[in-house]
């Protein structure tokens, strides 16, 4: 059984965004500081000696007060437990003003910025809630603040049936921007037939292909030949809704497409008294969490199985690319 050692803190459902392929519902929900005080300190009740806090949502970064708070009180516990602690947002960069970028600076942070390609491209997956923004603008403007600060980061790329013929001239274009960590992800929640399926791993074998030399150098990064765990939807990780309930993170998966309907089940709460150790999440909990969510919807069902199928049949393309780019270290560019 996998030791839980990072939790996931939903720190507001509100984001400036819709991405298409997003199955949070957002509404006007904040976690209080209570409740994030609770969080952080349910975080600490795990028994490895390495940590770490996920900020997700949502938009985090609409909170930065909380972030703050957090990151606080957490190296305060730190250094209480001799507990090693580091950090990870999920986000679209929007928000991210200069002073929590010289904040974070001199955190253990790792920020995982969500960029499908170029403005058109990208504007068309993630669309403005709101009038007036330009959504690839406002976060490629956050690129190079983010590297003279030094800020580790990456560009994750979702992967749809719909922008497989793009996919590698849109690498192509974040990679001129001056990335050089990726993770390439395919949309969960929709149906991927074989066709799209050959499309994306014909894309991501022709950037292997081009880019080769950077790979083995190590100048260019895909996080695909890390320590993923695959299928991506039966994710074990546990999340912190705004309320303090406690979730599997793959419950979230189809959130938006069961609308009205409450979650299937929760794992707890910050305030019950239990501790991380105390949950048990693997694969086989992950799919159990996902036939609830399904409840009997066959649709819902189709995809689910479509998407653990996708996984590992993606994974084993990948894993095959790492050893023909990798032939002499087994361990590739992790």
């Amino acid at each position: 059984m996998r030791q839980i050692s990072n939790l996931q803190l939903m720190l507001t459902r509100r984001c400036q965004l819709r991405c298409v392929y997003c199955p949070i519902v957002k509404r006007a929900a904040d976690m209080s500081a209570r409740t994030l005080d609770r969080a952080v300190d349910f975080l600490f009740t795990s028994s490895a000696e390495s940590l770490r806090l996920d900020f997700t949502g949502g938009e985090p970064f609409l909170r930065p007060d909380l972030v703050r708070r957090a990151v606080i009180r957490a190296e305060k516990l730190s250094a209480k437990t001799g507990k090693k602690i580091s950090f990870y947002a999920v986000t679209n960069a929007i928000a991210l003003k200069r002073e929590l970028i010289c904040f974070l600076r001199t955190r253990d942070i790792l920020l995982e910025l969500s960029l499908d390609g170029g403005r058109r491209r990208h504007n068309r997956f993630k669309r403005p809630a709101a009038p007036g923004l330009d959504p690839y603008v406002r976060t490629t403007a956050a690129i190079e603040p983010l590297r003279k600060a030094g800020l580790k980061h990456f560009v994750v790329m979702v992967a749809t049936p719909e922008n497989i013929r793009s996919f590698d001239s849109d690498f192509e274009h974040i990679y001129r921007l001056g990335i050089r960590n990726f993770d390439i992800n395919y949309a969960l929640g929709c149906l991927w037939e074989r066709e799209a399926l050959t499309g994306l791993k014909g894309a991501v074998a022709r950037i292997c292909v081009t880019h080769a030399g950077e790979l083995r150098s190590g100048e260019l990064c895909l996080g695909n030949f890390g320590k993923r765990r695959e299928p991506a939807l039966l994710n074990s990780e546990v999340m912190v809704d705004v309320d303090g309930s406690l979730h599997a993170m793959s419950e979230w998966m189809f959130e938006s497409s069961c609308a009205g309907a409450a979650p299937p089940f929760q794992l707890g709460t910050v305030y019950g008294g239990g501790t991380l150790n105390g949950i048990t999440m693997n694969k086989a909990t992950a799919y159990y969490t996902l036939l609830s969510v399904s409840r009997g919807n066959a649709r819902i069902k189709s995809i689910i199985m479509n998407n653990i199928k996708t996984g590992i049949s993606f994974s084993t393309f990948v894993a095959g690319l790492k050893r023909r780019l990798f032939p002499d270290a087994a361990g590739g560019v992790e």
